[in-house]
C-alpha cells in the first residue's frame, strides 16, 4: 500500500449513474442504461431483445441508439422532460422506437423475468403496456467525490445538475469532467486538460508549447437533466437500495418513526450499507428522506464518507500471507556459520538471531554464563548484521542527521563514529543507535533490528514532508552488509592479526573511531563501538563475503580462544553496563528517563524538540531509570515486577515503579535488574519490594546505579 504526497492532485473519477424507483423495479432485466451500453458496446453482448429505454438525461438517447446499431429491437424511449428534439424524435420514430415525453414507467410487469412496463404521463393519464425483456434506467449521474469528502471537505449540492459536487478544496486540489458535474464528452476534455496544465505549471514544470485540447467529433451538447427520484403511486415494491432490499416505503416508515435524519435513517433502513456502500441509491435516497421531511436537498445533507473507495476483502489485504508466509522468515547472512557452530535462534521481529551456542550438556542459562565469562576474559564474536545500517550521502547529509537527532552530528568529523537519540514528535524516545561519517558527504547510520524499517520510513517522510529542501539520498543497506562484533580484552590483539595493515592502537583508531579498508580486494568497514562494556569493534562486510571472513576469524582467534557468543550474552553483557533496549524503550520512555538527559540539545532543531521540553516530560518525579539488586544472596528476580516501597500492601495506588529486564550476572555473581522508578536515581540506595503476582514471587531489592560494571568506561577505551 502506498501513501503518496503530491504537490497537485487532479481528480478525473468520473460519475456513478443512478436508477430510478418505481414499481417492481427490482425485476431480472431492470438495468441501468451505462451498464446495458458497456455490455453491448465493450463485451458484444445483448442484455436482451427488446428494449424500453426511461430516462431524465440525454443518456437516454445515447442507449437507444446503441442498442440499433447492434440491431436490438428498441420499442420506446420514455423520457421525463418535455420537448424532445423534433430531429432526434423523427429519427427513432422512423426506425421503429415509439418516443413518450413527459411520461414515466409506473412499474414493470413480470415475477421471474422482466415481461413489459406501463407507460404514462408525468401528469396522471391512461397508461399503455408495452412489452419488453430489457428495461434501460438512467435517473441521472452521482460525481464521484468520494475522495474529496475524505479530506473532510462536506459536498455540496447543485439544483441545477440535481448532484452533489465538491466543496471548496483550495489551489491543490482540482476535480474535472464528470466528476465536477461536466457530464458531456468536449467539455470534460477541457476541464481535464485545463487543470492538467494549471497542476504542472504550479509544480514548477515547464509546458509543452502547442497543446490542445483533443477533437472529438459526432457528439452533441448535453441537453439539461430533469430531477426525478421517485414515481408516485407505487401499488407494490419500489426499491431504493436494490443490494439491501430498501424500498420507498422503508424510508417513510423511518420519517414515521422519528429516524429522519440522514445517519439514522441509514442505519434504521441499512440504505447503502452493502458492498457497494450506497454508490448508486444514496442520493435517491436523502431526495426521498428530503421529499418525505420537506426539506431540500441542501439541508437533508449527506452520510459520511469512508475508504476505502472501493470495497475490499480482508483476504485481499492479506494475500498469501498465511502460515509461515504471513512473517516470512530473515537469515542473516551468517545464518549457516551459527548453525554449524550448534546454534539455538531466536524470533527477533522478522529476523532469526543466533541466542546462544550450546555445548554438550548446557542450556541457554549455562551455555550464556560460558559466553558472558569468555568474552570479558579474552575475546568473543557475535553476529549483528540484523542491525539497520541507512547509508546516507548528500551535501546536507549532516544537517539532516542533526534534526533527526537529539544531540547534536554537524560538528562529527570524518572517521568517527557517535551514539545519537532519536525522538518522535510527541518528545518520546523512538529509537538509538549510532551514525558514522565514512566521508565529508557519507554517513553510515545503524538502528535497532526492530526499528530498522520504521525508521527508514520516519527519515523518508521528514525527507519529503517536512525538509524537502535538503539535498540528501538514503536507503537501506542492511541486507547487503553483514555485521560481526568482536569484543574482549583480547580482541585487539586479534583483530591486529586478521587485519595487519590496520593500525588499532588508541592513538591511531581509538574509542567511537570508524573507517572503510580493503581486505584482499574486499571493501570493509571496521567501527570502534561496543555494547558489551568491553573493549570490542564492529566490522562490516558485504554479504556474500560474510561466511568466508566469519569463518578466517574464528580461524585466527582460535589462539585467543574465541567465542562466539548470542543475543542471550549480549542481553546479559548490556544489563551489566546499564545499556537500553526495547524493554526500556517502551513508547513512554524520554531521554531524561534513562539518564540519557544530557544528549538532548538546547541549542539546535530538531523532531520532538518542543514537546520534549513540556513540564509533564521532565519533571522530577517521572519514572527513572535505576538499577537493581536483592537483598539476599541468590534471590532471582522476574522483569515485569511491581515496585512498592517496604511495609506498603502491594495495590495498584502502591504501585512507584516496574523492572524492565533482569539478568544473573556471571561477573557480579548475583542477579541484577534494570528499573523504571518514580523520581529515579534520587532515590538510588532506598530499598521496595519487587512483586510478581503471576508467579506469586516478591523480593526485598535495593535501588543501585543501572552502571553496575565498568561505570567510568574505562574498558571501552583502554
Amino acid at each position: 500500500m502506498w501513501h503518496i504526497i503530491a504537490r497537485q492532485v487532479v481528480l478525473a473519477t468520473g460519475a456513478m449513474e443512478r436508477g430510478l424507483s418505481f414499481t417492481n423495479n427490482d425485476r431480472p432485466g431492470v438495468m441501468l442504461a451505462g451498464a446495458v451500453r458497456s455490455y453491448v458496446n465493450r463485451y458484444a453482448v445483448a442484455p436482451g431483445e427488446s428494449a424500453i429505454v426511461f430516462a431524465n438525461n440525454d443518456s437516454g438517447v445515447r442507449t437507444v441508439r446503441d442498442l440499433k446499431s447492434v440491431g436490438l429491437a428498441v420499442r420506446a424511449l420514455v423520457d421525463v422532460r418535455s420537448g424532445i428534439d423534433s430531429a432526434v424524435r423523427a429519427e427513432l420514430e422512423d426506425t421503429g422506437t415509439q418516443v413518450f415525453d413527459n411520461s414515466v414507467v409506473l412499474r414493470a410487469h413480470g415475477t421471474t423475468q422482466l415481461r413489459g412496463a406501463r407507460i404514462a404521463p408525468r401528469g396522471g393519464g391512461q397508461g399503455v403496456d408495452l412489452d419488453c425483456d430489457l428495461l434501460c434506467l438512467s435517473g441521472g449521474h452521482d460525481p464521484r467525490i468520494h475522495l474529496t469528502s475524505h479530506t473532510g471537505v462536506k459536498p455540496v449540492f447543485d439544483n441545477t445538475l440535481g448532484c452533489f459536487l465538491a466543496g471548496d478544496l483550495g489551489d491543490t486540489v482540482s476535480v474535472v469532467g464528470a466528476a465536477s458535474g461536466r457530464f458531456d464528452v468536449v467539455t470534460a476534455l477541457r476541464t481535464g486538460h485545463d487543470a492538467g496544465r494549471e497542476a504542472a505549471l504550479r509544480c514548477g514544470f515547464t509546458l509543452v508549447v502547442g497543446q490542445s485540447v483533443p477533437e472529438v467529433t459526432g457528439v452533441s451538447a448535453e441537453s439539461a437533466s430533469e430531477a426525478l427520484w421517485q414515481i408516485a403511486g407505487a401499488t407494490e415494491k419500489a426499491f431504493v437500495d436494490l443490494q439491501n432490499d430498501v424500498t420507498v416505503d422503508d424510508v417513510a416508515l423511518a420519517v414515521r418513526e422519528g429516524f429522519d435524519s440522514v445517519e439514522l435513517m441509514k442505519r434504521y433502513t441499512t440504505l447503502g450499507m452493502a458492498t457497494d456502500q450506497g454508490k448508486t441509491s444514496n442520493v435517491t435516497g436523502l431526495a426521498i428522506l428530503g421529499e418525505q421531511t420537506q426539506r431540500a436537498m441542501a439541508d437533508v445533507g449527506t452520510t459520511t464518507f469512508r475508504p476505502p473507495y472501493t470495497p475490499v476483502a480482508i483476504g485481499a489485504f492479506a494475500g498469501d500471507s498465511r502460515g509461515r508466509h504471513f512473517q516470512p522468515i530473515r537469515y542473516s547472512p551468517l545464518h549457516e556459520w551459527a548453525v554449524d557452530l550448534g546454534a539455538e535462534f531466536l524470533e527477533v521481529g522478522l529476523w532469526y538471531r543466533s541466542r546462544y551456542f550450546p555445548k554438550a550438556g548446557e542450556d541457554m542459562a549455562a551455555a550464556s554464563e560460558r559466553e558472558v565469562l569468555a568474552t570479558r576474559r579474552s575475546v568473543g564474536v557475535c553476529d549483528v548484521s540484523t542491525l539497520g545500517k541507512i547509508d546516507i550521502q548528500g551535501p546536507d547529509a549532516g544537517e539532516f542527521l542533526n534534526l533527526l537527532y537529539s544531540n547534536g552530528f554537524k560538528t562529527l568529523q570524518v572517521g568517527k563514529a557517535r551514539y545519537g537519540l532519536m525522538l518522535r514528535e510527541d518528545g518520546i524516545l523512538y529509537d538509538d543507535g549510532t551514525a558514522s561519517r565514512l566521508e565529508t558527504d557519507r554517513y553510515l547510520m545503524t538502528t535497532t533490528t526492530h526499528n530498522a524499517a520504521g525508521v527508514l520510513a520516519h527519515m523518508e517522510f521528514h525527507h519529503q514532508c517536512v525538509w524537502p529542501g535538503l539535498d540528501v539520498q538514503f536507503c537501506s543497506v542492511t541486507e547487503q552488509w553483514a555485521g560481526l562484533a568482536v569484543a574482549g580484552p583480547r580482541s585487539r590483539e586479534l583483530l591486529s592479526c586478521v587485519l595487519p595493515q590496520i593500525s588499532l592502537d588508541n592513538d591511531e583508531f581509538p574509542y567511537m573511531a570508524a573507517g572503510e579498508f580493503m581486505l584482499q580486494g574486499m571493501p570493509l568497514r571496521l567501527f570502534r563501538i561496543s555494547f558489551s562494556g568491553e573493549l570490542g569493534y564492529e566490522i562490516n562486510v558485504p554479504a556474500g563475503y560474510a561466511r568466508a571472513f566469519a569463518d578466517h576469524l574464528m580461524e585466527v582467534g582460535e589462539a585467543f580462544g574465541i567465542t562466539p557468543y548470542g543475543s542471550e550474552a549480549l542481553d546479559v553483557m548490556r544489563i551489566e553496563k546499564g545499556h537500553v533496549t526495547a524493554k526500556e524503550l517502551n513508547g513512554q520512555t524520554t531521554p531524561h528517563d534513562l539518564g540519557l538527559g544530557r544528549m538532548v540539545s538546547q541549542k539546535k532543531d530538531y523532531i520532538g524538540r518542543f514537546l520534549s521540553g513540556r513540564p509533564g516530560m521532565i519533571e522530577a518525579n517521572r519514572q527513572r531509570i535505576v538499577g537493581l539488586v536483592p537483598e539476599r544472596a541468590g534471590v532471582r528476580l522476574f522483569a515485569g515486577a511491581h515496585l512498592v516501597g517496604p511495609g506498603k500492601s502491594a495495590i495498584a495506588k502502591n504501585n512507584e515503579g516496574f523492572v524492565t529486564s533482569v539478568t544473573y550476572s556471571p561477573a557480579l555473581g548475583h542477579w541484577i535488574g534494570l528499573a523504571l522508578v518514580n523520581g529515579g536515581e534520587e532515590r538510588i540506595g532506598e530499598k521496595m519490594r519487587a512483586i510478581e503476582g503471576l508467579r506469586g514471587m516478591e523480593a526485598d531489592v535495593k535501588l543501585v546505579s543501572p552502571l553496575f560494571l565498568d561505570p567510568e568506561g574505562v574498558r571501552l577505551r583502554d
